[in-house]
């Protein structure tokens, strides 16, 4: 996942418990004491905003831990014991292999553009009379 959607999710998650909370207060002392008149404000954005970040990132953790022992019966019923217990080394082989290919493309572009710079510069070297009888040829004789 990128950086953005990891980000993108904490936030969503904070901002669904921030709601539960809410829920929660609101059933439990009534709404009559808040005045509501203060979330009009743009200013008030910015640190519900970092709050329900923060929030997000605990409750993630949380539900880390207390489904952990289901993800490990899980991944022991689908991929069975003798692959789920090499799980970790699962994980980077694939990351490996994407983490290669990805790095394949990126050299294959860099070399093409590299490439293709040369050949515009030593194409710009060549003598005007040769480069301009070139260019006015048709296609076939090239």
């Amino acid at each position: 996942m990128t950086t953005t959607n990891v980000f993108a999710e904490l936030l969503i998650i904070g901002i669904e418990t921030m709601g539960w909370i809410a829920l929660l207060i609101l059933s439990l002392f009534g709404y009559e004491w808040i005045d509501f008149s203060v979330f009009n404000h743009l200013v008030i954005a910015i640190p519900l905003a970092v709050a329900a970040y923060v929030l997000g990132i605990m409750m993630d953790r949380v539900s880390d831990v207390l489904l952990a022992g289901a993800d490990h019966k899980i991944r022991k019923n689908v991929l069975g014991e003798r692959v789920a217990q090499s799980f970790p080394q699962l994980r980077i082989y694939i990351l490996a292999g994407v983490i290669f290919a990805s790095l394949s493309f990126y050299a294959w572009r860099a070399s093409s553009i590299t490439y293709y710079l040369r050949l515009q510069t030593a194409f710009a070297l060549l003598p005007d009379d040769w480069r301009s009888s070139k260019e006015e040829m048709p296609e076939s004789e090239n």
